[in-house]
């Protein structure tokens, strides 16, 4: 069995304080949509192997 782990990002460089609304509202985007997704998924993951020796730890 392989493992499937759930990752999303966005890359953004430089200092923190010169770091512009703009990235900062983007990532905060993507952050908010991918962990959703992720928490979703993963429950769903959990939910369907029922009685089946797999396990998820979401």
């Amino acid at each position: 069995m392989e493992p499937l782990v759930h990752n999303a990002g966005i890359d953004g460089y430089g200092p923190c304080a010169e770091t512009g609304t703009a990235l900062l509202e983007k990532e905060r985007a993507v952050y908010g949509g991918t962990k959703g997704y992720v928490v979703t998924v993963s429950r769903t993951l959990a939910a369907e192997p029922d009685g089946a020796p797999v396990r998820d730890q979401g």
